[in-house]
C-alpha cells in the first residue's frame, strides 16, 4: 500500500466529484497538485482553479517521476496515462485506496447512503468546521480544510464497486438505502449485503436513519444512534413546517428537547439529511447552539438544489440521476414553488441506469407539469458498453406530455414564462440550463456566462 508522503501529486481524471475535492484539500495542505482530464468544461473544475491546481488534457507525457499518481477510479488499468505509469514503474493509487491512507491519522466520519451523501456531509462540515479543525471531503467537488491542526476527517464514502470498504471509520452514516448502480448491483438485496458488509469496518459508531426500512434489515455489532421524523429516534425532528425560505422543526434528543430549527432547504429528505448531520455533531460534542447558529447559513452543496433567479423566471439545477432523487428534487420545488408550474428538463447519465429503471423515472418525472428528456450525457455515452434497443424517446413516450429536447432546441421549446425550469442530471445538462439563460439575459442586451450557480 502507497503511503501519503509525497509532496508532488498528479490527478488522472481530477474533475471528477471526489477526486477534485481531494485534490483541493491536499493542495490547501500544502502539497503541489495538478491533474488531468477531458478538455470539455465541468464545474469541478472551477475549485480546482481557485487553489492553484493545474488542469490538463490528457497525455501520457503528464506522467513524471517523483510525483504520486492518484487515478479516478472511472478509469481503467488501459487509460493513456495509467499505461505510461506501468510502463515507468511511477506508483499510483485508486482513489479510495488512497483516500483510506489519507485518513488514517484523522477521527474519520463516512457519511455514506444511496441519496443525501453530499447535502449531509456539505452540512456536517458547515456545522462543524468553525468549531473544530476538520478536513472536509465533499462530493461536490469542494475540499475544505479548517485550523492549523486537523482532528477529524469528513468525507463522503460511496458504494460503488464496495468502494467504502477501504475505509475504517470512527463514525459512519447511512442516509437512506436504496437500489442504485445496477451496472454493479445485482439487486438491492445485493446493496444492503454491502451496506452490511460496510458496517463492520467501522471502529465507534453507526448513526441511521430509523425511517429507512432497508436500513432496518441490518445488524450491528457496536453502538447505534437513530435519527428520524417523530417518536422513537434518538435524534428526533416534530412539528415540521415548510415556509418560503426553507423548513423548520424541533430537535429532540433521546426525548429532550434541543430547540427549533430553521433550515434553507426543501423537501423532508433534506430535513433528514439536517438531523443526519446534528446528530453527528451531537456525537462530536458540538454545542447545539452551535449547530442553531450555523445552519441558518448553509448555503448548500453545489448542484443541489442550486437555484437562480432571472426575470420572472426560476431556474434550478441539480444533480438528480436516480428516481427517488428526481422525485425528490420535484416534490421540493412544487413545496417551494406551489402556485407556479415546474418544467423538468432531465438527462439520463447511463444506458443501464435508464435501462433498469425506466418505469421508476417516467413515474417521478410525471410530477412535473411538463418534462422534456434530453440525449444521455456525454460521460454516460463515452461508458457505454453494452447493446441498447431503447431511445431516451422511449422515456419520453411513457410520460403524460413528455418530449424529447436537444440542447439546440432548448430555447424554442422551454417557453413557458414564469415557471421554475428545474434542471436535473449529472453530465451535460448544464449546457441545456445555460442555453436558456442566454435566452432570457439576450432580451436584456448582455450574455450569459457559463457557470454553475452556488
Amino acid at each position: 500500500m502507497i503511503t501519503v508522503k509525497s509532496q508532488r501529486y498528479h490527478f488522472i481524471g481530477v474533475k471528477g466529484a471526489g477526486m477534485s475535492a481531494l485534490a483541493t484539500i491536499l493542495s490547501k495542505l500544502g502539497h503541489i497538485v495538478k491533474g488531468s482530464d477531458v478538455e470539455f468544461y465541468v464545474f469541478t473544475e472551477d475549485e480546482l482553479h481557485a487553489n492553484h491546481v493545474d488542469v490538463l488534457p490528457f497525455d501520457k507525457n503528464n506522467v513524471r517521476d517523483q510525483e504520486l499518481v492518484v487515478v479516478s477510479n472511472a478509469f481503467k488499468d488501459d487509460h493513456i496515462e495509467v499505461i505510461e505509469c506501468i510502463e515507468k514503474g511511477i506508483p499510483f493509487s485508486r482513489y479510495h485506496h488512497f483516500l483510506g491512507e489519507l485518513m488514517k491519522p484523522y477521527s474519520s466520519v463516512a457519511v455514506t447512503g444511496t441519496h443525501g451523501k453530499t447535502t449531509t456531509t456539505a452540512l456536517i462540515v458547515h456545522l462543524m468546521g468553525h468549531y473544530k479543525p476538520i478536513v472536509g471531503l465533499i462530493g461536490d467537488g469542494t475540499g475544505v480544510v479548517t485550523g492549523s491542526i486537523q482532528e477529524t476527517f469528513v468525507f463522503e464514502s460511496c458504494e460503488y464497486r464496495r468502494h467504502f470498504l477501504a475505509y475504517s471509520p470512527e463514525i459512519a452514516v447511512i442516509t437512506n438505502i436504496d437500489y442504485d448502480h445496477p451496472d454493479y448491483f445485482h439487486s438491492l438485496s445485493d446493496v444492503v449485503t454491502a451496506f452490511q458488509e460496510m458496517s463492520k469496518t467501522v471502529r465507534g459508531k453507526i448513526i441511521v436513519c430509523g425511517d429507512d426500512r432497508n436500513i432496518q434489515a441490518l445488524s450491528f455489532g457496536i453502538p447505534v444512534t437513530t435519527f428520524g421524523i417523530g417518536n422513537g429516534h434518538d435524534v428526533s425532528a416534530m412539528n415540521v413546517q415548510t415556509f418560503p425560505e426553507g423548513m423548520s422543526f424541533d430537535v429532540y434528543s433521546k426525548g429532550t428537547y434541543l430547540g427549533r430549527l430553521q433550515i434553507p432547504l426543501y423537501g423532508v429528505h433534506n430535513v433528514l439529511n439536517a438531523l443526519a448531520a446534528i446528530s453527528v455533531c451531537l456525537e462530536k460534542e458540538v454545542p447545539f447552539q452551535i449547530i442553531s447558529d450555523r445552519i441558518a447559513s448553509f448555503k448548500g452543496a453545489k448542484r443541489r438544489f442550486s437555484k437562480k433567479c432571472i426575470q420572472d423566471r426560476v431556474i434550478i439545477d441539480d444533480y438528480a440521476h436516480h428516481p427517488t432523487a428526481v422525485r425528490s428534487t420535484i416534490y421540493a420545488a412544487k413545496g417551494k414553488y406551489p402556485n407556479r408550474k415546474i418544467v423538468a428538463i432531465f438527462e439520463p447519465h447511463t444506458y443501464k441506469r435508464l435501462a433498469e429503471f425506466m418505469h421508476q423515472f417516467a413515474e417521478s418525472l410525471s410530477y412535473a407539469d411538463h418534462v422534456y428528456v434530453c440525449p444521455l450525457s456525454r460521460f454516460g455515452k463515452a461508458k457505454q458498453q453494452i447493446k441498447h434497443e431503447f431511445t431516451v424517446s422511449d422515456l419520453a413516450a411513457l410520460i403524460p406530455g413528455g418530449k424529447t429536447i436537444t440542447e439546440q432546441e432548448t430555447v424554442e421549446l422551454l417557453n413557458h414564462g414564469n415557471a421554475v425550469f428545474l434542471f436535473m442530471g449529472v453530465g451535460n445538462i448544464t449546457s441545456y440550463k445555460n442555453a436558456l439563460e442566454n435566452l432570457i439575459y439576450s432580451q436584456e442586451g448582455r450574455v450569459c456566462i457559463p457557470s454553475t450557480p452556488q
